[in-house]
């Protein structure tokens, strides 16, 4: 988990199954896998992990979902889906406990999915303030992290300057 986005091809194909992006915050990573076969069957996963005091990393849990009818070779569409700059794939996450004090828990929600190809980064907005994510994949996969209490918004930054969509995540 030490970059941001490992598969640098433009399109994706059959049998492409790998991760596609990264992202991490302070001892935690989130991962975005997805994978497609021949016949259009895809499959995609969150998967979030805690480095350890030895750099390891282990793998706390995962969440996904599945289809059919994935046509490759596949690129995100010019114009985004029905209006809308992400296809956000899968929201998955749990509660953690960080430092010594069993008391303190946060919710870790990752995000993964496919941008347009005009979305440079995704802002992360909570009580903490704001984090840029940038998208650097060539197809537009994008891995956010969220480690917090409380609620917290995805919004876009384009080529074009901002844009208005957003996404509002509440803790579960």
């Amino acid at each position: 988990m030490e970059d941001r986005v490992t598969d640098r091809s433009d399109h994706l194909t059959p049998d492409t199954g790998e991760v596609l992006a990264l992202d991490r915050v302070r001892s935690f990573g989130a991962a975005f896998l997805f994978g497609v076969d021949h016949h259009g069957s895809w499959v995609a996963d969150a998967v979030y992990a805690r480095r350890d005091e030895t750099g390891h990393w282990g793998e706390l849990g995962s969440g996904g979902t599945h289809g059919d009818g994935w046509i490759t070779p596949w690129k995100p569409p010019e114009s985004g889906w029905d209006g809308r700059v992400l296809a956000i794939m899968v929201t998955a996450g749990l509660t953690v406990y960080e430092g010594t004090d069993p008391e303190i828990e946060s919710d870790l929600r990752a995000v993964v999915g496919f941008a347009a190809p005009d979305v440079t980064g995704l802002i992360l907005s909570d009580s903490d303030g704001d984090r840029l994510v940038e998208v650097l994949s060539p197809i537009g996969a994008f891995a956010v992290l969220h480690i917090g209490q409380g609620p917290f918004t995805l919004q876009v930054a384009t080529s074009s300057g901002p844009n208005p969509q957003r996404w509002d995540f509440q803790p579960e």
